[in-house]
């Protein structure tokens, strides 16, 4: 019993309660958090999958033009998996839209219309799964509901692309400055390696020689 004692009083759920937290309960920041917690996992393997398909040669080059590893992440790997990042959020959103058990069990319900997040409050799954578990015929508002939330998804994902082709099509003028001076003496040494085209182990300025 000692040893239990112990453990309980390390365990952090029983310091928040002695802290004065409120826990057991229902509330909006619960049902928050399962919802997240079952999303992470989606966004998690989808990124990781997205930044797998970025070619090795984008950052081999990116590294060979003399590019920082965070330059490297932030202007190269990240905006070409920038759509694939978004599109695995925006499923992890359809994933958890449609959740009604965890919501039963963290947030409930609510009848009215409440601001605090440590209350229970009203979700439109749950208000389904009330609707469809009546005795009143209340298809029409189930299906309005569903309705609801599929056109919420629909919305966000239009918007959601809308961003990311927004700021796909913008060029930042610090990064393309930067790559300008980078490349610049590259093609200055080959520019002088054509004109010493007699010199050994420079390039040829013979025109045949140059299209090869």
């Amino acid at each position: 019993m000692i040893l239990i004692k112990r453990a309980l009083d390390h365990h952090w759920p029983v310091r928040l309660y002695r802290r004065g937290v409120r826990m057991g309960h229902f509330s909006a920041i619960a049902g928050a958090v399962a919802l997240g917690i079952i999303a992470m996992p989606v966004m998690v393997r989808t990124t990781e999958d997205m930044l797998n398909l970025v070619p090795k040669s984008m950052r081999d080059g990116s590294a060979g033009l003399g590019a920082q590893p965070w330059r490297t992440i932030t202007q190269i790997i990240y905006p070409a998996a920038r759509s694939g990042i978004l599109t695995g959020l925006l499923l992890a959103v359809a994933r958890v839209s449609g959740e009604t058990a965890p919501l039963l069990f963290t947030a409930l319900n609510n009848q009215f219309w409440t601001a605090k997040l440590n209350e229970p409050m009203a979700n439109l799954p749950v208000v389904i799964f009330q609707f469809a578990m009546s005795r009143i015929r209340t298809g029409s508002i189930c299906w309005a509901g569903a309705l609801l939330i599929t056109g919420f998804v629909l919305i966000l994902s239009i918007i959601a692309r809308s961003v990311a082709t927004l700021f796909g099509q913008h060029v930042n003028p610090v990064s393309k400055s930067a790559s300008a001076e980078l490349v610049c003496p590259l093609k200055r040494g080959l520019v002088q390696g054509v004109s010493h085209g007699g010199k050994r182990g420079s390039f040829s300025s013979h025109p045949q020689s140059l299209q090869r």
